[in-house]
């Protein structure tokens, strides 16, 4: 389990992952388990340390940007032909993630503000239509979410192939959402990162080494994630600052603030 999975919760995860590799090596029916069910086996042999499940749930919710409930087992397992996720350190991007974007796409004409609506194609050309735009090309690459496209944010003629079309069954979007807040000062402690528990945001980043700002950025997965959507801007700003005064006192209010709905979005329809 090369995922973020504690010693606990691997060992409550091999009983019932033998059990899933026994039935479909012999054809039989697979069990039908949520991590939740795995987590109620996980709690029951750590009940001494409840803030070692806690904090687990937390982090495998955050990672799977769903609640426990809708993840199926093999949602802690990761395989990458570059590696496990634990291997490698978080990345910042100082001053944006468009100085990435401007970087590859070069001497490209990149149009912006412009919804796709539908995509033609056949071996002789494609061409995209959006509102009071046709453009032809020989060829399109699609990298929109696959929550716009199965929620018919962009259609498609002719409609994709029954294999793509069963794909995308057993595929889902998840939500993570994020409350950024900017403070006229950093009055918390110098750490890159810290959870709190019981908050809407269970887990914060502090940008002030990164952006050079009092930043705090607070992350929310499972069913706090999907609460947030939920909320007015102004609702996910009061809350995450109310959560974050419970566990370090008293802070100033502040500057400003940005927060997402990833689900809701229209041009996203999930975060990942």
């Amino acid at each position: 389990a090369n995922g973020p999975v504690s010693p606990a919760l691997e060992q409550a995860m091999t009983g019932p992952l033998q059990e899933l590799v026994a039935a479909r090596s012999s054809g039989l029916p697979v069990p039908n388990l949520s991590m939740a069910d795995i987590f109620a086996r996980m709690e029951a042999h750590v009940a001494n340390n409840p803030l070692e499940a806690k904090i687990q749930r937390l982090i495998l919710e955050s990672y799977a940007a769903s609640p426990l409930s809708d993840l199926g087992i093999a949602g802690a397992l990761t395989e990458s032909v570059t590696g496990s996720d634990q291997e490698s350190a978080e990345q910042f991007v100082t001053g944006g993630m468009s100085n990435l974007l401007s970087a590859i796409a070069g001497e490209l004409d990149v149009k912006l503000g412009i919804k796709v609506q539908q995509i033609d194609y056949s071996p002789a050309g494609c061409t995209v239509h959006s509102e009071g735009l046709s453009q032809s090309a020989d060829a399109v690459i699609v990298t929109t979410s696959i929550g716009v496209i199965k929620t018919g944010g962009v259609t498609f003629d002719p409609p994709l192939p029954r294999a793509h079309q069963a794909a995308l069954k057993f595929l889902d979007m998840g939500t993570m959402n994020k409350v950024a807040l900017q403070f006229p000062r950093a009055s918390w402690p110098d750490r890159d990162y810290f959870v709190v528990s019981g908050a809407y945001c269970s887990s914060f980043w502090n940008l002030n080494k990164y952006a050079g700002q009092p930043i705090l950025v607070g992350l929310a997965g499972g069913i706090r994630a999907l609460q947030l959507e939920r909320m007015s801007k102004q609702e996910r700003v009061t809350h995450t600052l109310r959560d974050l005064r419970s566990a370090l006192g008293p802070l100033p209010d502040p500057t400003g603030a940005l927060t997402t709905a990833w689900l809701a979005d229209p041009y996203t329809r999930g975060a990942y």
